[in-house]
């Protein structure tokens, strides 16, 4: 998946060094990502294995609420199959409710999500702590990811942002 945004590096040479691909298929070693890639995997799979090239903005608005121009939709592809798409999402339910991302879990919607500790240069106790999910569980509207520098781990630090922000949007429905 690339997305092209100024000053996002497209492509890992995973082949070429040793372990590297092992590595990367548990999100360790050469793994390189933006909160918009990551926003972008998990919009594959809410939308049933489409990728949508993601914009940033979605309109303009006056300041009387008027919408003063829209952006259309990016162009959109099948990259995994729907059946795909579908267990991807039981598994990223599990993680709220039953794995190591239960601070995330929004109990009267349900939510879905995967937590992410990058370790830092140097010998620190501390991470770059994501959480990456979905919200409502059963028809998405939401995707947020959260990103704290110098957190504990996705888990304990990222996840409980990401339940906060979603429970504000859910319950305040503008």
């Amino acid at each position: 998946m690339v997305i092209q945004f100024p000053g996002i590096k497209a492509g890992l040479d995973l082949i070429g060094k040793p372990y590297s691909l092992v590595n990367s298929s548990i999100g360790q070693g050469p793994v390189l990502t933006t909160p918009v890639q990551l926003t972008a995997m998990i919009n594959v799979i809410v939308n049933g294995g489409m990728y949508i090239e993601p914009r940033l903005v979605k309109e303009l608005r006056a300041e009387n609420g008027q919408t003063s121009r829209h952006f259309s939709l990016g162009n959109s592809h099948k990259v995994i199959s729907s059946e795909t798409a579908r267990e991807l999402k039981r598994l990223l339910g599990l993680v709220t409710t039953q794995g190591v991302g239960k601070e995330a879990g929004i109990q009267s919607y349900g939510s879905a999500g995967k937590t992410g500790s990058a370790e830092l240069a140097g010998n620190t106790d501390r991470v770059n702590a994501w959480f990456c999910g979905f919200a409502p569980m059963e028809s998405p509207k939401y995707i947020v990811t959260v990103l704290v520098e110098e957190g504990v781990s996705g888990g304990l630090t990222a996840a409980p942002v990401f339940r906060e922000i979603l429970e504000a949007i859910l319950d305040h429905p503008h």
